[in-house]
Order: structure tokens, then C-alpha cells, then sequence
């Protein structure tokens, strides 16, 4: 899904690229961007320093996880009574 870790000592990611990246105190890779030289996640961001590895994300991987989340958001709504007064009595 990734591809070759790279240590932030060698190189940075390019602004904007979505990324892998490992915290040094972290063995988990979390997933986010790079911009102006601090790594985001979904929760919180990171300065340069913080971070030991990052690898560039498959935007194949990202996409087709995206479509997993949409069609299970579909499927649990599908399921849902289109009645809200139903779901009450």
C-alpha cells in the first residue's frame, strides 16, 4: 500500500502529497499530507521534528477506501426506517 519508508533526515514530501508517516516515539503509521513543513493527520499535526518516517500514499489505496466507507455509510442507511415517526412507536 506504500511504498519505501523515508527518513525525514533524508528528504521531505512535496506540499500537498497525502502520506504515511511514523511519529518517533510511534510504531503505528498514521495517515494524512504534508504542507508547509508539518505533517496533519485526521487528529492533530506534527512538526518535522516530531516525525521519523514517511512514505508516499497509493491514491489507488486512498480511493478505494474511500468506497468502502461511502458504501457501508449506503448500507447502514439503506437499513434505517424512511419513516422517522417508525422508529418512534
Amino acid at each position: 500500500m506504500h511504498k519505501q519508508w523515508v527518513s525525514c533526515s533524508a528528504s521531505l514530501p512535496h506540499d500537498g502529497d497525502p502520506i504515511h508517516f511514523q511519529l518517533s516515539d510511534r510504531d503505528v503509521p498514521l495517515d494524512g499530507t504534508y504542507t508547509n513543513g508539518v505533517f496533519h493527520s485526521r487528529w492533530s499535526d506534527y512538526d518535522v521534528g516530531r516525525v521519523r518516517l514517511w512514505s508516499s500514499l497509493n491514491i489507488d489505496a486512498i480511493m478505494a477506501a474511500a468506497a468502502r466507507t461511502i458504501n457501508a455509510i449506503s448500507i447502514e442507511l439503506a437499513v434505517l426506517p424512511s419513516n422517522p415517526q417508525e422508529q418512534a412507536s
